[in-house]
């Protein structure tokens, strides 16, 4: 170009960006001959966060607010390391950036109220993201599925739902984002008359049944007990990806059904889909449900190799748990002891378990040393440890890990349910008799319980955690 503008600067850094040629974009930025505008700022700014590379994306901002450029971010900046804050789940840069908005009090349309929505919720502050959703005069599509989105990934699928329906009352239109969140919280509930509600809405409103969608709905038929539902959509499929394969797999697994999981993994590699990490612990939890040892330790050994993958924490995690429930306890430690990343509380914990099953003290014992050495033990595996110290008569050790609990304050948290009948959800949380049938729910429980005894169903007590001084 013989005459090169403010525009043709900020198109050629914007498309190196667009095209991920971040190291370009900043050069091209930096050879700029005239003052650049918030426009190319907030582009490189973009690439940054894009690549996560926080640092520099922040400092660039920095940079630009005391440039002799002489410009201020805009709606569009503050979205970008809002976005930024978002995938990377930083919540400390993202309050930083929130207060920046409030102090210097710019204009919060509808954009950029919904990327603050998104990164607090993100970063877990659901009472400040909630609070920004309700100040939202007219809400649009996006910030609805912002905060349901919200709330699903922070573990609360009743009030993803409970938005969800004041959507439908608003008579927003939902789009195939919301009904993924929906069908999601639906599969944390096991909540299955209202994921077939969701699915049928899904062909009322038109929305077309693409990859994702079709995931979401296998995974929300196998967690909620229907695997021949879970099995028809799957099939109806005629495009499959990975991930789709690994919610087929895994549901299969789930179900106990291990051969017919090997069979769809079969299949998947005979259709030229590459497996992942995912496929495996998909496998490895299919082996470990059927009880199906050697095949297992085939996977496990030659199968993740013969993809180019290596064992991650997860992949450990379930062959142990595929050995320990089979009753090979000093292999499944051998392994444990050999792996080649620091094993977490959830692999010592799969481990005790599989030495009370045992009733395997000795062993216990030698996993409670790496337990206990711990900074900070997990609580689960301290009273499993309890228990299995309690049920072999070791009550000096007993008294040992309880007083370590005590020492650190740690306090089991309320067991929490729910159930669906006729469409409803219903929380149950320990010892709650807030519900208004209450009186009914003992009653039957009462009744089952005593059936169960007069068939000769006779409670194990041995590994019950007992509640002595307050813990």
């Amino acid at each position: 170009m013989c005459e090169r503008d403010g525009v043709s600067w900020n198109s050629i850094v914007s498309g190196c960006v667009h095209c991920g040629e971040i190291e370009v974009a900043r050069l091209l930025f930096e050879d700029m001959p005239m003052r650049r505008n918030v426009v190319c700022w907030t582009a490189l700014i973009n690439g940054f966060g894009r690549e996560g590379m926080i640092v520099e994306m922040l400092s660039l901002f920095l940079r630009m607010l005391v440039s002799g450029d002489d410009v201020r971010p805009n709606s569009a900046t503050m979205v970008c390391l809002l976005s930024a804050c978002s995938a990377a789940s930083n919540s400390e840069l993202g309050r930083w950036v929130s207060v920046f908005v409030d102090v210097n009090a710019m204009p919060l349309d509808i954009i950029l109220v919904t990327a603050l929505i998104d990164m607090h919720s993100k970063c877990g502050d659901l009472s400040k993201a909630k609070e920004l959703f309700n100040r939202i005069p007219n809400k649009n599509l996006v910030s609805w599925n912002a905060m349901i989105t919200g709330y699903v990934q922070c573990g609360l699928p009743e009030e993803a739902i409970r938005l969800f329906n004041q959507m439908q009352v608003d008579s927003v239109k939902p789009n195939e984002i919301t009904m993924v969140n929906i069908l999601t919280a639906c599969a944390s509930l096991g909540a299955l008359d209202l994921g077939r509600e969701v699915h049928l809405q899904l062909g009322r409103s038109g929305l077309k049944l693409n990859v994702i969608v079709a995931t979401a709905l296998v995974d929300m038929y196998s967690k909620c007990g229907s695997i021949n539902d879970a099995c028809l959509v799957f099939v109806k499929m005629s495009k499959k990806d990975v991930v789709l394969w690994n919610a087929m797999i895994l549901g299969l697994a789930i179900h106990g059904n291990g051969r017919d999981s090997l069979s769809v993994f079969y299949q998947m590699e005979s259709e030229g889909t590459r497996p992942n990490d995912a496929t495996f612990i998909g496998i490895l939890s299919a082996c470990t449900h059927a009880g199906l040892v050697e095949e297992g330790r085939f996977y496990f050994q030659h199968s993740l190799k013969k993809h180019g993958l290596s064992p991650k924490l997860e992949h450990y995690a379930c062959t142990v748990d595929l050995l320990g429930r089979a009753g090979h306890l000093d292999e499944a430690f051998a392994l444990v002891r050999s792996m080649s990343v620091t094993p977490d509380s959830i692999i010592w914990g799969i481990l005790l378990n599989a030495c009370s099953i045992h009733q395997n003290v000795r062993l216990a014992d030698e996993v409670g040393k790496f337990v206990l050495l711990e900074k900070d033990p997990n609580l689960g595996c301290c009273i499993l440890l309890s228990n299995i110290y309690a049920a072999a008569g070791w009550w000096g050790d007993v008294a040992r890990v309880r007083r370590l609990m005590k020492e650190k304050g740690m306090r089991k948290p309320s067991g929490c349910s729910w159930i669906e009948v006729d469409g409803v959800v219903h929380r149950f949380l320990v010892e709650d008799t807030t519900h208004r049938e209450t009186p009914e729910l003992y009653e039957m429980l009462g009744r089952v319980m005593h059936q169960a005894s007069f068939e000769g169903y006779v409670p194990y007590f041995d590994f019950v955690q007992l509640n002595m001084d307050g813990v």
